[in-house]
């Protein structure tokens, strides 16, 4: 198997009066889809519009946030909460 070693680079310039400073830093560049998963609520029929949603992510590096869009707007996830379906 065939590995490569991937990152991204940022490198920074900083001049203040006759002093210079260079800043290079690294970052894996993470090939690892997240993966999302929608708990709640499940595929189906459902006579009651409010329902439990719940959604659970996982990633090899750290998930910052999860969103969603409801009715056009995009919802900061912070876990489960009762939703009304229109």
């Amino acid at each position: 198997m065939n590995k490569r070693i991937q990152a991204v680079g940022l490198v920074s310039i900083i001049v203040i009066g006759s002093v210079v400073a260079v800043l290079v830093l690294f970052y894996p560049w993470d090939t690892t889809d997240p993966v999302v998963t929608i708990v709640h609520p499940v595929e189906g029929l459902y006579v009651n519009s409010t329902q439990l949603l719940e959604i659970v992510a996982s990633d090899n590096f750290q998930i910052d946030s999860v969103w969603y869009n409801w009715e056009g707007v995009n919802v900061t996830y912070t876990g489960p909460e009762e939703i009304v379906f229109p």
